[in-house]
């Protein structure tokens, strides 16, 4: 997990320059990135959104900038690098809500930079709307950056998309997915945009499914209804072929709800191949 603050900056080495980047560094699948401000950036590894400054505070400046950071934003910086964010949203809110001073976009951003941090939506909504009133500039999107956002989009399983004909062809995808599946734990595979499948794709979709289940990788398979109505107009009752098909038919039934057409088309089949079908385990 990384956290950004873009109102620190590190303090330059003895010797070397002050000059500072700004910036986002974190990497999000599937999110917006926070927008870049005039002001710079400070990243922390494995560390908790409310202490992460408390680390390393020694190498904590506040950055001067053309917006007018000043006292404000370093009382600020030193009571969040203490693990006081109340405190460090109090002393911002506080400048910001006095008619009296003139605050710079400096602070502004600051104040929503700790709201995103801390997952505090509601403020930050309503907060935007007084920055983009008072500065008539755009705000910054919302963007959750609190811990709790962090575990929560680890503890989503990687999501695979299959698309177009399943056939011999995509075997080298299902491996792909046999590793991802393993790596992670968990998978959820979305069958949607699969728009056809002969018997060898069935055949293969079949064995990855079956090894992930060996593997004890949980499994979710996504939007089965479009390829399973397909398949349906693959097979006939009382012509024994087409075996990979019916099964990878009544395999996708597993993920649905109708389980009497399970238990239909279960009994067509054991008609049609003189064998037991598969039983109903409704995942």
């Amino acid at each position: 997990m990384s956290v950004v603050l873009p109102f620190f900056g590190k303090k330059p080495p003895p010797g070397s320059s002050s000059q500072m980047e700004s910036g986002s560094d974190i990497d999000r699948a599937d999110e917006l990135q926070p927008p870049r401000t005039e002001l710079s950036s400070l990243n922390f590894g494995d560390a908790d959104a409310g202490h992460a400054l408390a680390r390393v505070a020694r190498m904590v400046e506040v950055q001067e900038s053309e917006t007018g950071v000043g006292a404000v934003a370093e009382e600020a910086a030193v009571r969040y690098a203490n693990g006081d964010v109340a405190d460090a949203e109090r002393t911002l809110e506080a400048v910001l809500d006095d008619p009296a001073v003139k605050a710079g976009d400096g602070l502004w951003l600051m104040l929503l930079d700790l709201y995103r941090l801390t997952g505090q939506k509601q403020r930050f909504d309503a907060r935007v709307v007084d920055y983009a009133t008072r500065s008539e500039r755009s705000p910054p999107p919302w963007v959750d950056l609190s811990p709790q956002a962090e575990r929560k989009a680890a503890n989503v399983a990687p999501l695979v998309n299959l698309s177009g004909k399943l056939s011999a062809q995509a075997a080298l995808q299902f491996q792909q997915i046999g590793i991802i599946g393993r790596k992670s734990g968990a998978i959820r595979i979305d069958l949607g945009r699969v728009r056809a499948a002969d018997e060898a794709g069935c055949a293969l979709l079949r064995q990855a499914l079956a090894t992930l289940a060996a593997d004890r990788v949980k499994l979710s398979l996504l939007n089965c209804e479009p390829l399973a109505d397909f398949l349906l107009g693959q097979v006939a009752p009382g012509r024994a072929e087409a075996q990979d098909i019916w099964l990878l038919l009544l395999e996708l039934l597993q993920y649905g709800t109708d389980q009497e057409r399970f238990e239909n088309l279960a009994v067509d089949y054991a008609v049609t191949f003189e064998e037991s079908p598969p039983s109903w385990e409704g995942r």
